[in-house]
């Protein structure tokens, strides 16, 4: 995750993208469980973010500032997020923890504090 609300995928991940001859992703997003996931979407999804390559291919970005900072995530600072592949799914997710405080977003949902308890 970059400041300026892109998300970069390094090259492996773009390799990936470009090999299944993706264009366009959905962004997932698991509140409860801190879940954060990018499928594969068809070219015609226009409602799908848009993956943008660099000229060299050694790189692909996808704008999500605003949805970024729908779900609070704090952009101030480039962080790296690790990515798993599923094939299956055809789609890389992470799992992200964000504090506020002593709190996290898990913190904020109830059924999470119901089932701790």
């Amino acid at each position: 995750m970059r400041p300026d609300g892109r998300i970069r995928f390094n090259l492996d991940a773009t390799r990936r993208w470009l090999s299944l001859g993706i264009t366009r992703v959905e962004l997932l997003w698991d509140k409860r469980n801190g879940r954060l996931a990018f499928k594969a979407a068809p070219d015609a999804d226009h409602l799908a973010y848009k993956l943008s390559v660099s000229k060299e291919q050694n790189f692909a970005d996808v704008g999500v500032k605003a949805f970024m900072k729908h779900i609070g995530f704090p952009s101030a600072k480039k962080t790296a997020l690790p990515l798993h592949w599923s094939e299956a799914e055809r789609m890389f997710e992470t799992k992200i923890r964000m504090n506020f405080g002593k709190r996290t977003l898990q913190d904020d949902d109830p059924k999470a504090r119901n089932e701790e308890t």
